[in-house]
């Protein structure tokens, strides 16, 4: 079991975590790279004291390892090592390029040393192959001097810490990351990538600092991480698919895992295929949250939030289709266009929420969000009281446990679908100028049809309404079964992360 980096900042506490996973062991991490070329950046000119300017030796401990196969460059624990704004070309390297961090590499702290630079990003790693980041050591972006500089509005926008951008079969573990300028860690176009057993540490004030940001990858893992930041702890935005989210903690001070936001300025954003599992959030502004901007266009699609322990969270379950700048006065603009929300279950989110609503689901008036599918949630407000839902225009079904009650439209799909063939059936009738119910004519078959439409709407509301009277009666027992379910949830959780305070 691996103890994480103790957290204590200049003027901020941070709480200590504990990663107990296998592969965040030091064992791992030292037979990761046996069998490699390994190339020392102190070997290359780095001076390791911190106030140096080590840009140049880590170019030159690059181009060394990037022409061998297998080739590793070395940062050796026990010295830092100041870096300046630095893009890693990978684009010829061999494969099997490693980049290991033992010591500490920092930023440097002045927003006035990255004059002129162009770069967004602090470091950039870009066009990799079967590339990997590793160690036992630190990223500090030393970001306190930028987070004064957007709070005071001078500057509008600060570096990303670390971004790989164009990557394949990209692995990133075991290293931990503090203070950024803005995002720590940027997967950008990555195509098969891992982020695994991070730690990633910024104040809860420090603005836009998002724990690790993924953008336009596919087939993309995020598993075992610690994430104490002061904006979402993860957030996937358009281009994403095919993306898993397993065992990460929370908090205390992110704004949850996020979604978006999407659709912003009208444009298109697509991301499907996300499963959240096994994961804890404490003291979070939000939980689990979609957010989508009003005017935008696209699809946001099956989305699978499960096993989510909620720890005194403001808004533990959240879809916002009217995501706005905090700048903005006011509540948003309405607009017929919006990013489509659908088909998105969530299935065993229980804890705590902080405000009294528990559930909300504010989806666009002119699209829907539909195929919403609740199953077994159980939250209660940290003070003890029940908790509510609030919805607009959100379509879909609970089923189990139901704290709180579900407000959910249920789809009525069957009927829906009946009457859609009716009218079909009856304009063609009309485009053919044959009446409807004429004494003269023999309209046996129409009638048959109309019987058959009013029976099954029939039916189908019959059903509903025996489901609805069956949910009462397991709400009246739900006081009990709650209860029990706690105490099997928590036996289950046993092998998540743990916050020590």
């Amino acid at each position: 079991m691996l103890l994480s980096v103790h957290g204590l900042i200049e003027r901020y506490q941070f709480v200590y975590f504990v990663l107990p996973w296998c592969c965040c062991s030091e064992q791992h991490h030292r037979r990761w790279h046996l069998g490699r070329t390994i190339y020392d950046v102190l070997a290359s000119g780095a001076v390791g004291d911190g106030r140096t300017n080590d840009t140049q030796a880590f170019f030159t401990a690059w181009n060394l390892a990037c022409a061998t196969a297998n080739g590793v460059v070395h940062a050796p624990a026990a010295y830092t090592f100041l870096v300046y704004p630095a893009t890693f070309e990978g684009s010829k390297c061999q494969p099997g390029l490693q980049f290991l961090v033992d010591g500490t590499i920092v930023a440097p702290d002045e927003v006035s040393a990255w004059g002129g630079v162009s770069s967004p990003t602090w470091l950039v790693f870009e066009h990799v192959t079967n590339f990997s980041i590793s160690g036992t050591g630190t990223f500090n972006g030393q970001g306190k001097n930028w987070w004064k500089c957007k709070k005071a509005k001078t500057c509008k926008q600060a570096p990303t810490a670390v971004e790989i951008h164009h990557g394949t079969d990209v692995t990133v573990e075991n290293v931990t990351f503090l203070n950024s300028q803005q995002i720590h860690l940027n997967l950008n176009s990555v195509v098969r990538g891992q982020a695994k057993c991070l730690t990633i540490v910024a104040p809860p004030t420090s603005p836009n600092t998002d724990g690790i940001h993924v953008s336009a990858c596919t087939n993309t893992t995020i598993q075992n991480c610690n994430i104490a930041t002061g904006d979402d702890c993860i957030s996937i935005v358009s281009g994403s698919d095919n993306i898993e989210v397993e065992n990460v903690y929370c908090g205390p001070g992110c704004h949850g895992i996020s979604i978006g936001s999407l659709g912003e300025n009208g444009a298109t954003a697509n991301v499907s295929q996300v499963q959240v599992k096994n994961c804890v959030m404490e003291g979070t502004t939000n939980g689990l949250r979609i957010k989508t901007w009003q005017g935008g266009k696209g699809l946001a699609y099956n989305f699978v939030y499960q096993n989510i322990s909620m720890i005194n969270v403001t808004n533990p379950i959240i879809i916002d289709q009217y995501y706005c700048p905090s700048s903005q006065s006011g509540p948003c603009s309405n607009s017929t266009d919006a990013v489509q929300i659908e088909l998105v279950k969530y299935t065993n989110i229980t804890g705590t929420s902080f405000s009294s609503t528990a559930v909300s689901f504010q989806c666009s008036q002119s699209v829907a969000c539909t195929s919403i599918h609740l199953q077994d949630i159980s939250l209660q407000q940290t003070s003890g009281g029940p908790a509510t839902s609030s919805c607009t225009n959100a379509r879909g079904v609970a089923v189990g446990i139901e704290n709180p009650l579900s407000c959910l439209i249920i789809n009525n799909t069957q009927c829906a679908t009946t009457l859609s063939w009716l009218k079909s059936t009856l304009n063609n009738l009309i485009g053919n100028k044959q009446p409807l119910l004429d004494k003269n004519k023999n309209n046996t078959k129409l009638r048959i049809y109309l019987c058959i439409a009013y029976t099954s709407c029939l039916l189908f509301a019959t059903y509903w309404v025996s489901v609805l009277i069956f949910k009462w009666c397991i709400y009246r027992r739900n006081s009990v079964r709650v209860s029990v379910y706690r105490k099997n949830t928590a036996a289950t959780h046993g092998n998540w992360p743990l916050i020590l305070k």
